[in-house]
């Protein structure tokens, strides 16, 4: 049920797949009836578990987003939090979250974008709030994640302020091993939708004010399995309306062991 062994010529011992789990495999030599064994575990790709986000106008110093339904211990969880101005301090909530990166975009309307992960754990909250020492708009998205190694989740991570436009990119980050979950986080300072990178499915889409107009702002979350090491290219993200500048985000999550 969790692995099939060849016994065709050219392949004797090849060991195959099918399922998730763990098997023993032995291998007996017929003549001598010496016998070895060894375990042999399937694991998943990184899967998304769940997603949710929140936004908050102009004034709101809290900025609280729910726990994603069916997060378990165990799960890596990230948050991306987009605030305007830049000078905002961004206080995570009480233990537990590890800041990934902060980018703070200083041209036109300011704003920033801050990156966050966690480990769940048992009996996890309902919500998250992440505190506001000022705040003109805020919007904030969190992703659960499973299959993802809890030691040291993040491979590899970088982002960039963007100039005033509608589509806005990530720079291009280079993994380290195969098989990792690209996670990305683009916001700007006008409240709009957003149409994900090509290749890339949406986790969230929030704005902190109804959308379309210039003012709060708003943010989009989106992953990907990425199956080789390498490059992962520019991830592109276009908003509906109302050019302004912002920031982005990309980076792979590593596969558990």
């Amino acid at each position: 049920a969790v692995a099939t062994v060849s016994n065709a010529a050219g392949s004797e011992g090849l060991a195959t797949s099918v399922s998730v789990g763990s098997t023993t495999i032995t291998a007996i030599d017929p003549v001598s009836s010496i016998s070895g064994s060894t375990t042999l575990t399937v694991i998943a790709d990184i899967t998304l578990r769940g997603a949710s986000s929140a936004g908050a106008s102009s004034g709101v110093l809290d900025l609280t987003i729910p726990t994603p339904a069916g997060t378990r211990e165990g799960d890596v969880m990230i948050a991306s939090i987009a605030v305007r101005p830049s000078t905002a301090t961004i206080t995570p909530p009480a233990s537990g979250w590890t800041l990934v990166q902060r980018l703070d975009n200083a041209t036109g309307i300011t704003n920033s974008l801050a990156v966050y992960s966690r480990v769940a754990e048992a009996g996890e909250p309902a919500n998250h709030t992440w505190t506001l020492s000022t705040s003109t708009g805020s919007a904030g998205g969190m992703a659960t994640f499973y299959g993802v190694d809890t030691s040291a989740p993040v491979d590899v991570e970088g982002g960039q302020s963007t100039s005033s436009s509608l589509t806005h990119d990530t720079p291009s980050v280079t993994t380290t091993e195969a098989d990792t979950m690209l996670f990305t986080a683009h916001a700007f300072a006008s409240s709009a939708t957003w149409t994900p990178p090509t290749g890339m499915t949406e986790a969230f889409d929030v704005a902190s004010s109804d959308v379309s107009n210039a003012a709060g702002i708003s943010l989009e979350g989106n992953y990907e399995l990425q199956v080789t090491a390498g490059a992962t290219g520019i991830k592109s993200a276009v908003a509906s309306a109302y050019s302004d500048v912002g920031n982005t985000h990309i980076l792979a999550l590593r596969r558990a062991p």
